[in-house]
């Protein structure tokens, strides 16, 4: 499943990629809010996180102004690997060598035609099981 979620700022942005991902009969479910009056990030971000519990194979798009509050809340939850991408060259490493399982998006500095190619390399990259990434995963989660 992928969980989609957005505040005010990203509302375009994630009813575009939402849309665009359903169009592609990918699995995917919408937790964000419906408008662009403004809310609160940090309660969609918590509610990805928390619907991420269930399956270690979900992945996560949340998409706010800037990008960096989602990250920074969806960071919060220790299941959760977000990363913060502009590239899709960011994504694929995101992916290959931290496991990143939700992506965080600008909704000011994005359009629908940059978003869907990082949407795309962050959803169909695979994580690196090489043993030294592995190993640097492990080291996220030691306090």
């Amino acid at each position: 499943m992928i969980y989609v979620a957005n505040d005010h700022a990203g509302y375009k942005l994630a009813m575009a990629l939402y849309e665009k991902m359903l169009m592609k009969y990918l699995n995917v479910y919408h937790l964000g809010c419906a408008s662009t009056v403004s809310t609160d990030y940090p309660l969609f971000a918590h509610r990805v996180a928390e619907q991420m519990k269930a399956f270690e194979s979900n992945r996560g798009i949340l998409v706010c102004g800037t990008g960096i509050g989602m990250a920074m809340a969806a960071n919060r939850h220790s299941h959760i690997r977000a990363a913060l991408c502009e590239r899709t060259g960011q994504a694929r490493l995101a992916r290959q060598h931290n496991n990143a399982n939700v992506l965080c998006l600008s909704g000011n500095r994005l359009t629908l035609e940059d978003a869907w190619p990082i949407v795309k390399s962050f959803l169909f990259t695979d994580a690196d099981e090489d043993e030294r990434h592995k190993r640097r995963r492990r080291m996220l989660n030691e306090s």
